[in-house]
């Protein structure tokens, strides 16, 4: 029903509301079959699709940059980690989150670590994500990469989790944090991360979407924006990670229309971002 309408009301003026159009590129990365047809029903757009972009993120249609990707401010942090950690408190069906003692220890944990120099980066790894049902060997490997990357590095598992391995770790100076076998250790790995500070990574293919849909709606776009720039892919095939991109993977405006992503997966879990230009022709309204 809505394509009918855009077809028939080709230069209706809702094309020109910055709110709607705003909420057509949000939808279209989502469904970018209907990027098209949503567009250039409209008769006021140009469309270009997977652009080429520059290494300093200018694209070949417009010639306009991308946005830069927008970390959280010192506000924004806190209050995800305000969520997060009261997410712990809660128990769940399946889970007790974390006792109150549990939850001190972990942040008593990362209070001891060696603090971060100016532009240190820390790193929190999901040992579980990374490490269940494979070999050990590549795992320590990538670890070992990752020291040149991380000064601090941090990996929160549960009893049991390859003893031997973990053990191993300690002439590394590599932290271990070891959670109740019941406990969400997805929580204590986003808790973690937040408790290091801003500039704390996350190791793990997790999505981490049922955490999530706990969020308040205020909250979900910080938890998107932070897992966007925070969180680093890893091959499973090969161990080698990837790091957050330089620009944004959402929907932006440019000075003429939009810029807007379009996932490509490349490895289970791991994206690439084509990009769909979008830009408004120069046509007079209709009056």
């Amino acid at each position: 029903m809505f394509a009918s309408l855009l077809r028939s009301e080709r230069e209706y003026p809702i094309f020109y509301s910055e709110a709607v159009l705003r909420l057509m590129a949000s939808r279209a990365r989502k469904t970018p079959s209907l990027a098209k047809v949503r567009f250039s029903a409209s008769n006021a757009w140009s469309i270009s699709e997977a652009v080429g972009i520059s290494h300093e993120g200018i694209c070949s249609a417009c010639g306009h940059p991308l946005n830069q990707r927008e970390e959280l401010n010192e506000d924004e942090h806190w209050a995800l980690h305000k969520a997060l950690l009261s997410f712990l408190e809660c128990g769940t069906k399946n889970f007790s989150s974390g006792s109150p003692a549990e939850v001190r220890a972990l942040r008593n944990h990362v209070r001891a670590l060696p603090k971060a120099e100016g532009g240190t980066k820390s790193l929190v790894v999901d040992t579980l994500n990374l490490i269940h049902g494979r070999s050990i060997e590549p795992f320590y490997k990538m670890l070992l990469a990752l020291m040149e990357d991380f000064p601090r590095i941090m990996l929160i598992t549960r009893p049991g989790s390859k003893n031997r391995f973990i053990r191993h770790l300690s002439p590394l100076n590599i932290s271990v944090f070891v959670c109740n076998k019941l406990s969400e250790d997805d929580l204590f790995i986003l808790l973690a991360a937040l408790e290091m500070g801003p500039g704390c990574y996350v190791l793990t293919n997790d999505q981490f979407s049922d955490h999530r849909h706990r969020l308040g709606h205020d909250l979900v776009p910080l938890f998107d924006r932070w897992n966007e720039s925070r969180v680093v892919r890893y091959f499973a095939s090969t161990y080698r990670y990837k790091m957050p991109g330089r620009f944004t993977c959402f929907p932006h405006r440019a000075p003429d229309g939009f810029h807007i992503p379009v996932a490509r997966v490349i490895a289970p879990s791991i994206y690439e971002h084509d990009w769909i230009c979008v830009v408004k022709k120069h046509v007079s309204r209709r009056k």
